[in-house]
């Protein structure tokens, strides 16, 4: 889903369990990518779990979200 379209960047976010997800944002200036990891209480509404979020590089974006993130990458790529 594209959750913002700006004039500095566009991001795309996709659920990846219950109380986690993961965008894959677009900085229009530096013309860079990069992941964000989001789980928890102050990011997903009715979570419980304790809140977590973490930047990663493209080129160290753990395995297991790779396939995610790239889904997510294209469709900010269609959105640019």
């Amino acid at each position: 889903m594209l959750s913002q379209n700006n004039n500095n960047y566009i991001i795309a976010e996709g659920r990846v369990e219950v109380h986690r997800f993961i965008t894959c944002t677009y900085n229009k200036k530096t013309k860079e990518y990069f992941m964000e990891y989001y789980s928890g209480e102050n990011y997903i509404v009715g979570s419980t779990e304790r809140s977590y979020s973490r930047i990663y590089k493209e080129s160290k974006i753990p395995a297991k979200y790779r396939d995610g993130y790239l889904q997510l990458k294209e469709i900010v790529n269609n959105s640019k």
